[in-house]
């Protein structure tokens, strides 16, 4: 009995342990293999959301150019004829209501102006550009547009189609045509009667505020504060935690999987963030199945595996007691191994197999096998490690490449030279990215040529001074570029033919030319070199091309911001003449002294002078220091080198920029304050625009007095019927009003020189 008891004690307590382990094991491996399961259902309901959005897509976009196709259509659309615009789409657009529960179609009109909105026919004119980017896109650059975009009705799917109408007159119209699908409730339980489970849509609260989207009254908050649940299949919704939607709101991954219990029951959550047109995340989509039955069949399962396990090593107890022994041994250490590589301790020593390969048992044979199993693992393991770092490089090099072409839009978008913004622009690019070499070409007046405007390095300096050009759509990659308006890209200079080997840049091994477009005028090329073959994958030629585009805009704006500094600048250059000539002719055409004179408590040669202490001046009585204060347009202030007890100071009365005279003043005193200063210019200022006034309301008075002297001289000619007093009066009041010592006016034909007509005692005629 106690060798018995010593055989059975290490044989159960063998089994027992296998037992567990395998309980265990097939325990973590029904929970994995549920949650694969779960996953793999969530993820193909997400391919059918991504499905049912492409078919929405579709559908939209393809109404809108099915209209469009229409040249009445087109031709209505231009002519500005609404009523007939209405009358030729209304049935189409009715019959899109009933057949795809199309909620809404406009006809806006460039950039984003509503000239027909089918929901509400009275509302026109409406300016969308500041809110509806996908029109915005559409409109100006002319391309099919169909995306899910935020507004006042809410989130839905926008197909917009660009059409544009030439006149006889060459005039081009653009418009487009937009159609709206819902991305809403009924959506929602068509996707959960196709699909089974739930879905629910939650939208940011700010993008619905910046759209004008107010949700329904009730609609729940989630957990997530940022977050407002507008659509779900549940009858009384719940939610993902806030960190899965934080998760999900920052695009760091394309979809958040959680599992989430609800009181008793267990559901499999995908939340899913949504994007606009522009890219933006605008909200989360959660897809919910209910795994309450799959767990309770899973504790069920292992609950009676442990019940027959149990039952079962009770039976092998009683059976193979006197079996057990020593022969089993090695199937506790594979039991031990196993439960190590469970827990993910893959490097563990495995039991050693045997060196005889006749009469191998089945333990020795379960020994062979574990070793084999678990060399496969732990090349499994190795392999997918190695294709983790593998992306998670990829995914640090995309996103490096993004957060360096923000910076370089960022940093050339804040310059308004443009020679310094190129600059910045490619030194920004070479250090960013880590190029070989970095160049923009600019085209010249005639368009035939590219001349490089900005490069880095030593070799872009010689580049620069030596004039460096190439032939728009003949020579290198820069030139096929400009020319196509395309890409053009080498992933080995050395097999293309159409490269430009610059003796300079000998290092170079791939290069990118990328156009720089305006509209559809192409200004020039970003020229990018590296010393490394294919350095330009499609999303560096992407990101590269967004830089492009960006820094093309920031040229023109730039360009236009110079064009408009030379145009103020030249106004106020011609303001400036035109002040000082009216002030010459105003000075000229008065009988005035040039300045006046104040001298406190001097004595008056008159009583005017006398009560006010004023005295006329000349021009040539003017001081020196008001002639240097005009010249210069700068105060002057001097120390009176006299005395030296007293100072004077001269300040330029100054007029739009002109000087037009000057305040000449002398102090007791040999320094002045420097408020003193201040207020004497605050006061030449003020009077400089009092001054003004008074000319122009003098020269108003002179020809509303003009006007009046007109006005009187013709109606002393319609006062009277006769020809000869009507001659007589005219030539009397016309040189009353002049001021002429004589006046003459004749009717008829030229008396001959040698007539009489100045002899002594002789009249002519009309002479007064």
């Amino acid at each position: 009995m106690v060798i018995a008891r010593k055989l059975l004690t290490p044989s159960l307590f063998f089994f027992t342990v296998l037992l567990v382990g395998v309980i265990a094991y097939l325990a973590v491996a029904s929970g994995r293999e549920m949650i694969s399961e779960e996953q793999r259902y969530l993820l193909s309901q997400r391919q059918a959301l991504q499905d049912e959005l492409k078919r929405l897509a579709d559908i939209s976009l393809a109404l809108s150019k099915q209209t469009v196709s229409n040249p009445l259509v087109r031709q209505t659309f231009a002519e500005g004829d609404r009523q007939q615009l209405l009358s030729l789409t209304q049935e189409g657009y009715r019959a899109a209501q009933n057949v795809f529960r199309v909620h809404q179609q406009r006809f806006t009109q460039a950039p984003a102006q509503v000239i027909l909105d089918f929901s509400d026919v009275e509302k026109y004119g409406q300016d969308l550009s500041a809110k509806r980017l996908t029109l915005v896109a559409a409109n100006t650059l002319q391309i099919d547009v169909a995306s899910l975009e935020m507004a006042e009705d809410g989130l839905a799917m926008r197909g917009v189609a660009p059409f544009e109408v030439v006149q006889p007159d060459g005039k081009r119209i653009r418009g487009s045509l937009e159609t709206s699908l819902r991305f809403d409730q009924r959506l929602f339980n068509d996707l959960r009667t196709k699909y089974g489970g739930d879905w629910q849509l939650l939208l940011l609260q700010s993008a619905m505020d910046k759209a004008g989207y107010v949700a329904e009254k009730g609609a729940p908050n989630s957990q997530s504060p940022e977050l407002i649940a507008v659509s779900s299949t549940l009858p009384s919704p719940f939610f993902n935690n806030p960190q899965a939607y934080q998760q999900a709101l920052r695009g760091q991954v394309d979809y958040v999987f959680a599992r989430v219990h609800r009181g008793p029951t267990l559901y499999a959550m995908l939340t899913i963030p949504l994007r606009d047109y522009t890219g933006q995340i605008v909200g989360v989509v959660d897809i919910l199945w209910d795994r309450s039955a799959a767990q309770a069949q899973l504790v069920n399962r292992t609950i009676f595996s442990g019940l027959a396990g149990l039952s079962g090593l009770l039976l092998i107890g009683f059976i193979l007691s006197g079996l057990i022994g020593n022969v089993l041994l090695p199937v506790r250490e594979l039991t031990r191994a196993a439960q190590d590589i469970a827990e993910g301790k893959l490097n563990r020593p495995l039991p050693e197999l045997s060196s005889e390969e006749r009469n191998v048992d089945e333990v020795e044979q379960l020994n062979r096998s574990f070793h084999r199993m678990t060399e496969q693992l732990r090349e499994l393991v190795g392999n997918l490690e190695a294709l983790v770092a593998e992306r998670t490089q990829t995914l640090e090099q995309r996103s490096n490449q993004m957060q360096a072409a923000a910076e370089v839009a960022s940093q050339v978008t804040r310059l308004t030279q443009v020679e310094d913004l190129l600059t910045q622009a490619v030194n920004l690019i070479r250090q960013r990215f880590d190029f070989y070499h970095a160049g923009v070409f600019l085209t010249d007046e005639s368009g035939q040529y590219a001349v490089l405007r900005a490069a880095t390095g030593e070799a872009g300096r010689q580049m620069l001074e030596a004039g460096h050009r190439l032939r728009v759509g003949q020579v290198g990659l820069v030139g096929a570029a400009i020319g196509s308006g395309q890409p053009q890209v080498s992933p080995d200079v050395e097999l293309d033919p159409l490269h430009y080997k610059n003796p300079l840049l000998p290092e170079t091994r791939s290069e990118v030319a990328l156009p720089l477009r305006v509209g559809e005028t192409v200004i020039g090329a970003l020229d990018v070199q590296s010393r490394q073959v294919n350095a330009f994958d499609p999303a560096a030629i992407t990101t590269l091309q967004l830089m492009a585009d960006q820094l093309a805009a920031a040229i023109n704006n730039a360009r236009l911001i110079e064009t408009l500094n030379r145009t103020v600048a030249e106004l106020e250059e011609a303001h400036g003449r035109m002040t000082q000539q009216s002030w010459r002719e105003f000075l000229r055409g008065e009988r005035r002294p040039s300045g006046y004179r104040y001298l406190a408590g001097s004595a008056a040669s008159s009583p005017v002078a006398e009560a006010v202490n004023l005295y006329p001046l000349s021009a040539q009585d003017a001081p020196p220091e008001a002639w240097e204060a005009i010249q210069q347009g700068q105060p002057v202030w001097r120390r009176d080198a006299n005395d030296g007890a007293s100072s004077v100071l001269a300040a330029p009365i100054r007029l739009r920029g002109e000087v037009i005279g000057a305040v000449h003043l002398r102090f007791d005193a040999p320094v002045l304050q420097d408020e003193v200063i201040s207020l004497v210019e605050e006061a030449t200022s003020r009077l400089a625009l009092v001054m003004e006034s008074t000319r122009l309301l003098q020269h108003a008075q002179r020809l509303a007095a003009r006007e009046q002297q007109i006005n009187l001289i013709a109606t002393e000619m319609r006062n009277s019927v006769n020809l000869e007093v009507i001659l007589q009066n005219t030539v009397r009041e016309l040189g009353k009003a002049v001021g002429a010592r004589r006046a003459f006016i004749q009717i008829g034909e030229t008396r001959q020189k040698d007539d009489a007509d100045d002899a002594p005692g002789s009249a002519t005629p009309g002479e007064g």
